[in-house]
């Protein structure tokens, strides 16, 4: 029944959305007028730990084991003109543990957080500081404590290429040991598709007041986390190797997938992960995008070079009298010949004319 329980939240995750930092970070954006939802699936599975000296790591005894299933729903707003965010998520974990003796199933909700984060400052780079507070109370699934965590993020941006560094501080409560987080993410983003990678891990930045009971926290996690000290470690340290890619269906909807693995630890499992599944872009309002500038608004004109700019004074144009044409056809054609034949007719009417038989009296011949 779990694995049917788990298989339909699989295909749930694939259908609905993913996240790309449920389980590591990635570059931050601040998209206005949108809302996200996501929801990510994660497979971990880890069959050996890190030894206390740290560099190496020994593996489980014969016949233990210890895989874990996630099912992280994040949404994510940006406040209306500025670059403020406020998130939060919730994770639901499915694990399953093995030793000689038993055979374990556990599933619950394993932590539910509340963060900010926001542009402090914007030039050739970006810092931006996030908080957030986190309560997880499965020890089984989680590390079963509450945390305060703030951040510190330097974002930089050349062309398409994004990279960014972080470190910071993170509190537990419980006499946990407090840990600092660090790490580098480069990414590449396109119009369509982006891909990225990041190295992170933390340290203990105090003593756990477990310290001092090592062996009755190792028969815990024998006996329930199949020997695995993934959960409720004591003053763990860990360096880890995460890659990712990002694709856009439509608009609003995206597609995600990648994957790591620890690269160093002390006190902490060695394991690998793969997530995957589908974003929703959820549109709040209008995408107001900026016009391109014409050539003249990218351009300064140099008016100070003693040439008399009136010159290129846009004049306006000179009125051009109205040519009076008259309509041509045959009836006034026929019209205008009428009148010259009329007026040839009158000029002859007025002029005297010659007959051949008037003739001048010849000179008188009488003497």
């Amino acid at each position: 029944m779990q694995k049917w329980i788990c298989l339909i939240l699989l295909c749930e995750s694939l259908i609905l959305s993913s996240r790309a930092n449920a389980g590591f970070e990635d570059i931050k954006h601040y998209p206005q007028n949108v809302w996200d939802f996501e929801l990510t699936s994660r497979y971990l599975s880890t069959n050996s730990n890190f030894t206390s000296a740290g560099g190496a790591y020994a593996n489980f005894p014969s016949n233990y084991s210890y895989s874990l299933e996630d099912f992280n729903f994040f949404t994510r707003t940006v406040m209306p003109g500025s670059n403020v965010s406020f998130w939060g998520d919730s994770q639901v974990s499915a694990a399953q543990s093995k030793n000689p003796a038993q055979s374990l199933t556990t599933t619950g909700l394993t932590h539910i957080r509340l963060g900010s984060d926001f542009v402090l400052f914007h030039d050739a780079f970006n810092i931006i500081p996030e908080f957030y507070f986190a309560n997880s109370s499965v020890p089984a699934i989680s590390d079963g404590v509450m945390k305060l965590s703030a951040k510190l993020f330097l974002e930089f941006q050349f062309g398409s290429f994004w990279v960014e560094g972080f470190s910071g501080y993170i509190w537990q409560d419980q006499g946990r040991a407090a840990l600092i987080p660090y790490g580098a993410v480069g990414e590449f983003r396109f119009s369509s598709w982006s891909f990225g990678g990041n190295i992170q891990g933390y340290s203990s930045a105090s003593t756990d007041t477990n310290t001092s009971n090592n062996a009755q926290q190792l028969n815990w996690m024998s006996n329930v986390n199949g020997g695995s000290e993934l959960f409720d470690a004591i003053n763990p340290q860990v360096l880890e190797f995460n890659v990712w890619g990002k694709f856009n269906l439509t608009r609003n909807f995206s597609m995600f997938a990648g994957g790591g693995t620890t690269i160093n630890g002390q006190n902490i499992a060695n394991y690998w992960d793969i997530q995957f599944g589908l974003a929703y872009r959820w549109p709040t309002g209008k995408f107001n995008r900026p016009r391109p500038k014409t050539e003249v608004e990218r351009f300064n004109e140099e008016t100070s070079d003693g040439v008399d700019q009136s010159l290129f004074d846009v004049r306006p144009p000179v009125p051009q009298p109205q040519n009076q044409h008259r309509s041509v056809s045959p009836q006034n054609i026929q019209k205008e010949l009428d009148k010259t034949e009329i007026q040839i007719d009158m000029k002859s009417i007025d002029k005297p004319h010659k007959d051949s038989t008037d003739q001048e009296p010849l000179p008188s011949t009488d003497k």
